[in-house]
């Protein structure tokens, strides 16, 4: 494990620290995100932006964009799991993608999401633990995105001890 520590912070933190270009919230937010600004629906213009800015990586999904768009130009980072904004019921957000699939895109790294306090973060910490086996079969490094989100004990999902106890 500690491997994957070093592997992920000589990829992504060469300068001791670590800037990271999130491009992956298309498919949760859909295409409102992207009105004030229009070139930010171009995944093009987000990986030229990245390079030139000189971000340590980028955040993409695999839906479409790492498969079409990503050119190896900045480390790549797949978002392993998705939800739309159009379900209304407890938050969920399950695989779209495998780290096999990932690491044939190119991936240097990949993520996952996690809503504790969602009536569904069972099968999300499930999927995780799978995922985390994955990653260390394939000797990637992976990031987990912790969210509270759901449930009547997530009152507000901003609380200090609330986000400590999700980080944790």
């Amino acid at each position: 494990m500690a491997g994957l520590i070093e592997k992920f912070l000589r990829i992504f933190a060469r300068r001791g620290r670590s800037i990271i270009l999130a491009y992956d919230h298309g498919i949760e937010h859909g295409p409102t995100d992207f009105l004030d600004n229009p070139d930010s629906a171009d995944p093009e213009y987000i990986l030229k932006l990245a390079r030139e800015a000189g971000f340590d990586g980028v955040v993409f999904q695999r839906g479409g964009i790492a498969e079409k768009y990503y050119d190896g130009s900045v480390p790549l980072i797949v978002k392993l799991n998705g939800k739309t904004s159009l379900y209304n019921g407890e938050p969920i957000s399950v695989a779209n993608c495998t780290v096999e699939e990932a690491v044939s895109l190119g991936a240097s790294a990949v993520g996952y999401t996690i809503y504790p306090g969602s009536g569904y973060e069972w099968k999300m910490f499930e999927e995780l633990a799978r995922i985390k086996r994955e990653a260390i079969k394939f000797d990637i490094p992976l990031i987990v995105w912790s969210y509270p989100r759901g449930g009547g004990k997530v009152t507000n999902e901003t609380a200090p001890d609330i986000v400590a106890y999700a980080a944790g």
